[in-house]
């Protein structure tokens, strides 16, 4: 997870692996630290209701082999065809960019793995959080992601924050290195967005302020 510092304003941006980390922040801290939150090709939260809707087959093939320790040739299988489905086009990624993914798999525990991926949450505050306004939120998709199910992200979470940004562009599930550039302009939409949109509503606050101090300024003067 990642937090853009923007003066007097905090977001959250979170990878794949740990989208799911906006609910985990929402649940825990109050009052809430931050004023929007990106789910990178994720979902915002996990549960045993929301896992089916936002998995794709292809994810939960290899989800038992990360979370168990049961055969060490199916675990290392799995994981070689975990990062080969991250990419929108596999064969073109370099050697060296999908070692460092497949090492960053081998080197996590069964046990970690299923509390990244598995571990359970009550999504409830985050629902209560946009339905309030409370939380601005981004889902970035990419349009050849083979690990996410983006109609079941959207289906799961658009009822419930009604200013919803869906982006979707070009890449995979890991769009960071598929398509860097796409990444840094939806984030930038993004920001400008709601850090514009909490300006006006200061703003709005401001000026009622300002006008109830001069309207009582205005009736004591022509009081005396």
């Amino acid at each position: 997870m990642y937090v853009l510092d923007i003066p007097r304003y905090s977001i959250s941006l979170t990878d794949p692996s740990s989208a799911a980390i906006i609910t985990d922040i929402v649940a825990n801290i109050n009052p809430l630290p931050i004023l929007g939150a990106v789910a990178l090709g994720g979902s915002p939260g996990i549960s045993p209701d929301i896992i089916p809707a936002v998995a794709s087959n292809t994810l939960l093939t290899v989800l038992p082999e990360f979370n168990e320790n049961n055969d060490v040739t199916q675990a290392l299988q799995a994981r070689v065809d975990f990062v080969e489905a991250l990419f929108k086009d596999p064969n073109s990624v370099p050697f060296s960019i999908k070692a460092q993914y497949l090492g960053q798999t081998v080197v996590q525990p069964p046990a970690v793995s299923a509390q990244v991926s598995m571990r359970p949450q009550d999504p409830s505050k985050t629902f209560a959080a946009g339905d309030a306004g409370q939380l601005q939120l981004m889902v970035l998709f990419g349009d050849a992601d083979k690990l996410v199910v983006q109609s079941g992200v959207v289906s799961t979470f658009q009822p419930h924050f009604k200013d919803l940004v869906i982006t979707t562009i070009s890449g995979g599930h890991a769009l960071f290195d598929d398509n860097p550039a796409g990444v840094t302009n939806a984030l930038k939409s993004f920001v400008t967005k709601i850090t514009t949109k909490k300006r006006e509503i200061r703003s709005r606050i401001t000026g009622n302020s300002t006008l109830k101090a001069q309207n009582h300024n205005d009736r004591q003067f022509s009081a005396s």
